[in-house]
């Protein structure tokens, strides 16, 4: 019984990891596009959005600012993902659990 239990757990935590790490490759693609909106705000001409001023309108600090800060948070939001990940397949709850003293009642 307790064998299954962990079995069941490990495949749960396989697929966690596996939305993880879907999550991690779409930050990793929102992180390039925000560069690019960041380059595009910096730059002489738009190229991205025609109209920038509107776009600020709707904003609580100037764009640049806001791109800037919406980037650190998702860098820092995939490395705590990839620490994440990298954790859980440090300590598998299969080889954690199913050796020891909690067998011997098997």
């Amino acid at each position: 019984m307790q064998i299954a239990v962990v079995r069941d757990i490990d495949l749960v935590n396989a697929e966690a990891a596996g939305m993880i790490r879907s999550c991690m490759n779409c930050l990793s693609q929102l992180v390039k596009f925000m560069q690019q909106l960041s380059d595009d705000v910096s730059g002489g001409q738009s190229v991205l959005v025609t109209n920038w001023y509107q776009v600020e309108r709707m904003l609580n600090a100037s764009a640049k600012d806001m791109i800037e800060s919406c980037s650190v948070k998702m860098k820092q939001m995939n490395r705590l993902l990839e620490e994440l990940v990298a954790g859980s397949s440090d300590n598998p709850v299969s080889e954690t659990s199913a050796g020891g003293d909690s067998d011997s009642s098997l």
